[in-house]
This record gives C-alpha cells, structure tokens and sequence, in this order.
C-alpha cells in the first residue's frame, strides 16, 4: 500500500483551507472530516448506504437500503454538489442522534 497521501498538490490546498473553516468551529459543532465522493455501483434516489456493525470482529458493512425503512439512525455521511446542495448519503444503526442534532 502507498503510505503517501495520494493527493494533488490543488486538493492539499483545498484540504487546509477547509481545515481552517473546520478550526474556526471547533468546539461548536460534531467533529468532521473529508471523504472522497466515489461509487462503486449506483443507487436509488430513495435508498442511502447504510453502515451495519460487528464490534466483536470489528466488521462494517455497508448496503444500499430504502430511507422509508431506516429507523433511529444518524447520518455519517453527506455530499455537496456545485450548487452548495447537500444531501444525506450515509446513515448508521446503533446510534441515536445527539440532542440538539437536526431532524430529518
């Protein structure tokens, strides 16, 4: 495995400079980070991935599934498009949502 961080010099800058919009609300929010939007098979307009998981074996399963069957769970995951839109891509089991969190 290629232990570099396999990013062009344009998405390092990127990365720092979102990490600072990240500092500025530290503290004040979850903490988050930067995923690569990627796909390795197409999904519904009303199914999300949703995350499963095996503390024991340390496992976790992702798995295309239908929003109006998921219950209790917590979005992990978002995506922003050009137009600033965002949308929920990722949810997972298990975890209730903090308090103050967002309904959706």
């Amino acid at each position: 495995m290629d232990n570099t961080l396999q990013l062009s010099k344009s998405e390092i800058d990127m990365i720092k400079e979102v990490s600072q919009v990240f500092s500025k609300y530290s503290g004040k929010t979850r903490q988050f980070g930067l995923q690569l939007v990627h796909r390795h098979f197409d999904i519904q307009s009303d199914e999300v991935l949703y995350e499963t998981h095996d503390k024991e074996t340390r496992t976790l399963i992702t798995t295309p599934k239908k929003i109006e069957k998921i219950e209790n769970a917590i979005a992990t995951a978002w995506e922003i498009n050009a137009n600033a839109v965002i949308k929920i891509t990722s949810l997972c089991c298990d975890v209730n949502p903090p308090v103050d969190a967002p309904q959706r």
